[in-house]
């Protein structure tokens, strides 16, 4: 794993109560997400080493379950939080999903042979990065809201490109005579980048909420 980036987990201590630094974990989850899908970039790459990828992807979403967990449990044992109890939960569960997403997509990927990959996929997938290092830099900055809703934004914007991209690898996979089972394989991926993509929507959301209230 990463070295903790102290000078992050400072900016955001001054704003938290030090007896509840979910901070840490939230930064380790958050990190875990963009690993996953840096990885999952690679994955699609020409040429990719995919049976390796995936392993690593999946040892990755390991990391973010168990940061997921450990913030279920600290929010179990916490009488006082520094944000909602809703928000933590929420927050923490949807950058969850992220993860979960890209690893599905490898899993399946791997699962069923894929042997090719296209500028469809490359597309998509560099989308769902994108997003996730947008919502990396909006968890580091927690104490300074404007900068949050600036990354907020710009995951909207992603998103709304990613539609577009969703549309045309459909369109693309249905011309002509296509072979079903190729239809059926890079639809269920065309899918699983477009749904991690919309959780991080979520994210960006539920960031953007948070920020609302306690303005």
């Amino acid at each position: 794993m990463p070295d903790m980036d102290l000078k992050r987990v400072d900016r955001v201590f001054r704003i938290l109560p030090k007896e509840e630094r979910y901070y840490e974990l939230f930064d380790s989850l958050v990190r875990s997400v963009a690993e996953g899908c840096e990885l999952l970039t690679r994955f699609f790459a020409d040429g990719a080493d995919r049976a390796s990828l995936v392993e690593s992807i999946k040892e990755v979403e390991r990391r973010g379950d168990d940061a997921t967990r450990n913030i279920m449990i600290r929010l179990q044992r916490s009488l006082v939080t520094p944000i909602d109890r809703e928000d933590i939960q929420a927050l923490a569960t949807q950058l969850d999903d992220v993860l979960d997403e890209a690893f599905v997509a490898a899993s399946f990927a791997d699962a069923s042979n894929l042997d090719e990959s296209n500028e469809h996929l490359q597309a998509l997938a560099s989308s769902l990065l994108a997003c996730s290092r947008e919502l990396s830099a909006a968890v580091e900055h927690l104490n300074d809201r404007d900068g949050i809703r600036d990354h907020c934004a710009t995951v909207h914007r992603l998103e709304s490109t990613a539609d577009d991209q969703y549309r045309q690898a459909m369109r693309a996979l249905f011309a002509g005579a296509p072979d079903p089972i190729r239809v059926i394989r890079l639809k269920e991926l065309y899918d699983r980048l477009e749904a991690g993509i919309d959780k991080c929507e979520d994210v960006a959301n539920i960031l953007e909420d948070i920020v609302a209230k306690n303005s």
